[in-house]
């Protein structure tokens, strides 16, 4: 089991590669928005978008509960 301190910082890694792998996926919908990427290539990176959201949102609300 991870000490408070360990769990708080893989928490804050996590969330820090949760908004990453949101602010890259919003790059290629952008990307996609002006015509420079495949429909294909659209729905990947939303759906990446999706799932760091919901990890950004799960990681806050654990770090609000103080696990």
């Amino acid at each position: 089991m991870l000490s408070p301190r360990n769990r708080r910082r893989s928490l804050r890694l996590a969330l820090i590669n949760a908004y990453r792998a949101q602010a890259q996926a919003y790059l290629v919908c952008e990307s996609a928005a002006r015509g420079q990427a495949t429909l294909e290539q659209w729905q990947r990176a939303l759906a990446r978008w999706q799932e760091a959201q919901a990890w950004i949102v799960w990681l806050r609300r654990q770090q609000l509960a103080g696990l």
